[in-house]
């Protein structure tokens, strides 16, 4: 993620507690190894650009709290149906019936829902933007690309259904990281909240903003690393 400062702050946050110099050090030297080496071979450009439109408001507060209840509810949701998917897995015999479970499932979700395809940093680029394109395209449902409380509905089913895709992709015996999930869920929790809100008139939010803080908000619920989620999203973006 090019992300230096955010590694040493996730090791001391959730793998080491400790302080001392003798584990800071050896933090220090591989964080700068690796964003040295990340940089050599694929640049400086951030994962996710994102340009301050809307500077903050204290008006806002109260929505930016209600959103840190709505994405600490979605990290339960993400924790809880991680290990649910364990169970229901261990009682399919044999790694092929898991793979075949597995595979079934993710095709059926991508074909309803095709912005989970991936790792979705497509659609995490265009959510930062508060652009919902990425949902119709290519999808079966483009004919209500128009359509602003189908665009919600939508996204609210990509936000549980990435949950799903993640947790039978593990559990099927695919490989991947927890980091890349809870961004994207993250970020469409905040573009859900904020357009939400939008929607029914409460208020007028900058969705962009709200979807940046829900990025950290649900990483740090999800790895209970608040730290770290500040800084990741600070230098990633």
């Amino acid at each position: 993620f090019k992300a230096p400062i955010a590694g040493i702050v996730f090791g001391l946050e959730v793998i080491l507690f400790d302080m001392t110099m003798t584990a800071l050090v050896p933090l220090l030297l591989a964080s700068m190894v690796a964003a040295m080496v990340s940089y050599a071979f694929l640049g400086q450009d951030v994962l996710y650009p994102f340009q301050v439109q809307y500077s903050f408001s204290f008006n806002e507060v109260v929505y930016y709290v209600g959103l840190g209840v709505f994405t600490s509810l979605i990290s339960a949701y993400y924790i809880k149906g991680y290990q649910f998917s364990g169970k229901l897995f261990e009682k399919i015999p044999g790694w092929l019936g898991k793979l075949l479970v597995g595979a079934a499932g993710l095709g059926i979700l991508i074909f309803l829902l095709p912005s989970l395809y991936g790792e979705g940093y497509g659609a995490v680029r265009s959510a930062l933007k508060g652009n919902l394109d990425f949902i119709f395209n290519h999808s079966i449902f483009y004919g209500f690309r128009n359509s602003e409380s189908i665009a919600l509905i939508l996204l609210f089913l990509v936000i549980l259904a990435k949950v799903v895709a993640m947790s039978l992709t593990f559990r099927a015996g695919g490989i991947g990281g927890v980091f890349a999930p809870t961004l994207f869920i993250g970020t469409m929790s905040g573009l859900f909240f904020a357009l939400t809100m939008n929607y029914l008139g409460i208020t007028n939010l900058p969705v962009s903003n709200f979807a940046l803080v829900g990025m950290a908000g649900l990483l740090a619920g999800a790895v209970h690393a608040p730290l770290t989620a500040i800084f990741l999203i600070a230098e990633i973006t």
